[in-house]
């Protein structure tokens, strides 16, 4: 069994694999699914980017990444 935990790291391709998967999906979410659910005008984007920006405060995270 693999007691695999946050605190062990994995081989850097692992960690390369896991970071594009990481912004993969959020590319495939954020411009695949919301942008046209809200459209492509400046509304929608704005619209989509305070989602981005409201999910991406927790975890504890700064506030500087939200607005960026």
């Amino acid at each position: 069994m693999n007691n695999h935990n946050k605190t062990q790291k994995g081989s850097p391709l692992e960690n390369v694999v896991h970071w594009f998967d990481l912004v993969y999906s959020q590319e495939l979410l954020f411009r695949g699914a919301l942008m046209p659910l809200f459209g492509t005008n400046w509304n929608g984007i704005v619209a989509v980017g305070l989602i981005f920006g409201l999910l991406h405060l927790g975890s504890g995270r700064k506030y500087s990444f939200a607005v960026w």
